[in-house]
């Protein structure tokens, strides 16, 4: 089933209108918003040769400007802002032109008001659906973006960044996106141009893929799913969580990761996760999420006393539910975004397919892990083997109680089909 829906889903990709990637600002990538909290701001801008850029940003009159002028990509920070405000920036070049956006600074940690953002991840290689969900998630009204990685199919590439740029240009000028690493941005050189439009200046030093960041009355802890949480990497997780342990009008914690421990797709479960017991020293440190990738599917369950979600359906092929974990309260193959409200002592996520339609909307307390009764999996069409992509089960993948599956290639046959059609009818009008 993979092979078909991977080849379904390229095919969309191919026929995507080309004038949705057209690019709006004057700059190669950019501006984006990065390292946004209640007082400082980076923003971010490629450039394709060198310019002199300055940042002005009102009110306040606060102004950043480069001493002379730099290749490629520029880190314009801005620093002593107030919480909780909306600022209106504008980044000029010395050769002309100038780009503009807005964003809301975090909230300062001591206030109780709501917090609304978006979760979302596994983008890569799907064009046409990335574009759609990116449309979705700017008529939001979130305060931030959380991805779960794999934002390109090859980090090596550039024109992959660029595609990526392009599509999420509006929506990242006006909201930070925090990303974990996904492997993809991986592939060979070890993630040196993820690094190169994400990384903090620490993490660039360091060659590490991991940070945290304060938002009002939540903390998120940004892991390397690829780690071996065994290193520096174990003991800055320890570290940080011993920190937050103490840490004054803090009341929700939230990992991000690419391939997180709990999963009912094809990849599974992260043995290195479990090898190292980081579930366990997640729930000793009172982490209330671990929100994950990888899968491309949807996914929101409790295990090891943790609540857990995956959302790897912003765009990449999907995958088949190979198992559902008997800890999944609901599991489905599905594009989608996650939409989290959260109050200091409870919060509702409503996730969202790409038709506006509500897949699923449950709420949580501190003291409670969901507000619904039980598991409730989402079944596919027809029963399928254990086969993965390649053929072979994934011995990753621990078979829960229940083991409901599908390949849904009925679905598949009529939408390969449909595509021919407009393939062929395509061809021919070239040819005329």
């Amino acid at each position: 089933m993979y092979a078909h829906v991977r080849a379904v889903t390229l095919a969309l990709t191919l026929v995507a209108p080309a004038s949705a990637l057209a690019q709006s600002s004057i700059f190669e990538s950019g501006p984006y918003l990065q390292q946004l909290s209640s007082h400082a701001v980076v923003v971010r801008v490629e450039t394709e040769g060198a310019e002199q850029l300055t940042l002005t940003v009102q009110p306040g009159n606060h102004r950043f400007a480069e001493d002379a002028p730099r290749p490629s990509l520029h880190s314009l920070a801005i620093d002593g802002l107030s919480p909780k405000t909306t600022y209106h920036y504008t980044v000029a070049s010395n050769k002309g032109g100038k780009e503009e956006g807005a964003f809301t600074t975090a909230p300062a940690d001591d206030d109780a008001s709501d917090l609304h953002f978006v979760l979302f991840g596994d983008d890569r290689g799907g064009t046409a659906t990335h574009e759609l969900v990116v449309k979705r998630i700017a008529d939001e009204p979130v305060d931030f973006l959380l991805n779960t990685g794999d934002l390109v199919a090859d980090g090596r590439i550039g024109s992959q960044w660029e595609n990526f740029f392009d599509i999420e240009d509006k929506l990242l000028r006006e909201h930070c996106i925090f990303t974990a690493i996904g492997n993809h941005e991986l592939v060979q050189e070890n993630g040196a141009s993820y690094l190169r439009y994400f990384g903090t200046p620490e993490e660039q030093e360091k060659h590490a893929f991991y940070d945290t960041f304060r938002w009002g009355f939540l903390r998120v802890f940004v892991l390397n799913g690829e780690g071996s949480f065994l290193g520096e990497d174990r003991a800055w997780l320890e570290r940080e969580l011993e920190k937050a342990d103490t840490e004054p009008n803090l009341q929700w914690r939230i990992v991000l990761v690419h391939a997180g421990p709990f999963s009912s797709g094809l990849h599974g479960d992260s043995e290195k996760m479990h090898g190292a017991e980081i579930p366990k020293l997640l729930r000793e440190h009172h982490v209330d999420f671990v929100l994950a990738g990888h899968d491309h599917i949807y996914e929101r369950g409790a295990s090891d006393g943790l609540r857990y979600i995956v959302s790897g359906g912003a765009g990449a092929p999907l995958y088949p539910i190979k198992h559902a974990r008997s800890s999944a309260r609901r599991v489905e193959s599905a594009y989608h975004y996650v939409l989290f409200e959260l109050a200091k002592d409870h919060g509702k996520i409503t996730t969202k397919k790409l038709d506006g339609s509500i897949l699923e909307e449950v709420g949580f307390t501190k003291s409670n892990l969901w507000n619904d009764d039980g598991p409730s999996f989402a079944a596919p069409a027809a029963p399928q083997d254990d086969a993965g992509a390649n053929g072979a089960t994934d011995p990753s993948t621990p078979a829960g109680p229940a083991e409901d599956r599908s390949s849904g290639m009925g679905a598949y046959v009529v939408l390969g089909i449909g595509l021919a059609a407009v393939t062929a009818f395509v061809v021919t009008r070239r040819k005329k």
